[in-house]
């Protein structure tokens, strides 16, 4: 689970707050399908965490790169990958 430097997100406590307070806030990017190997890294400790996981919103990226770029450019919060 990556954010960039200057978010506001300091540590998973701090990520998983801010979707706690609301799921559909906060873009969790990925490098594969929903469903996969990148979208469950991020949505399991969401769910472990009492966050309803149907609620996070993921966008599927065609690789890791993409979804970095997305991240960079800000079109992403956070990225989840393995």
């Amino acid at each position: 689970i990556v954010v960039r430097a200057d978010s506001n997100y300091t540590d998973l406590k701090s990520l998983l707050d801010e979707m706690k307070k609301d799921p559909s806030k906060v873009t969790l990017a990925g490098g594969s399908a929903p469903g996969s190997m990148d979208h469950l890294i991020g949505i399991l400790p969401a769910y472990k965490y009492g966050i309803d996981p149907t609620k996070i919103k993921y966008v599927s990226y065609d690789g890791g790169s993409e979804a970095i770029t997305a991240l960079l450019g800000k079109n992403a919060d956070v990225i989840s990958t393995d």
